[in-house]
């Protein structure tokens, strides 16, 4: 693996699927982790961070939406 200042690094496990927000924020965990051991650097963990920030608020966005679409899709059912 190489890590954004170009540096191979090794033996690192892949955070896995990060499909979830529960899942995104352990990753921002051990990120942090990370970052305050020296595992990484402040700069990498900062970026990391940015992108699961992100990845949060995509993952909640999509989670609203399948939300509203169950909703509309309820109100277009015919009353009895």
């Amino acid at each position: 693996m190489i890590n954004m200042s170009g540096q191979i690094k090794r033996g690192i496990p892949r955070p896995g699927r990060l499909f979830t927000v529960k899942k995104t924020l352990a990753e921002a965990a051990r990120v942090y982790r990370d970052a305050r051991t020296g595992a990484i650097s402040m700069k990498d963990g900062t970026s990391l961070i940015y992108i699961l920030a992100n990845m949060t608020r995509m993952i909640e966005q999509g989670e609203i939406e399948q939300r509203l679409d169950a909703l509309e899709e309820k109100l277009k059912e015919p009353k009895p």
